[in-house]
């Protein structure tokens, strides 16, 4: 995974830090040939579960006082998967 500038159609090298000073790059490819992904470099996945009414009637389960949140650290190898794949 690497960052980029897009200009036009045509997607940059990202030269530098990208939480400091960047500039453009050589030319990589142009739009159509590349899948964008989210910005982001995920470590840590946080989900909070029986935080819609609809679920925890359907499953029979007692309201909570509060929602019920989990936090895991993502293995190494997931980092860059493309999880908007199904």
């Amino acid at each position: 995974m690497k960052s980029g500038i897009l200009e036009g159609d045509i997607i940059f090298a990202l030269d530098g830090n990208l939480y400091g000073d960047f500039g453009q790059g050589k030319e990589l490819c142009r739009l159509q040939d590349v899948r964008l992904l989210a910005p982001a470099e995920p470590t840590i996945m946080v989900a909070c579960g029986q935080n819609y009414m609809g679920h925890v009637t359907e499953r029979g389960l007692a309201t909570p006082e509060e929602p019920v949140c989990s936090s895991s650290q993502l293995p190494q190898a997931s980092y860059h998967r493309d999880w908007s794949r199904r």
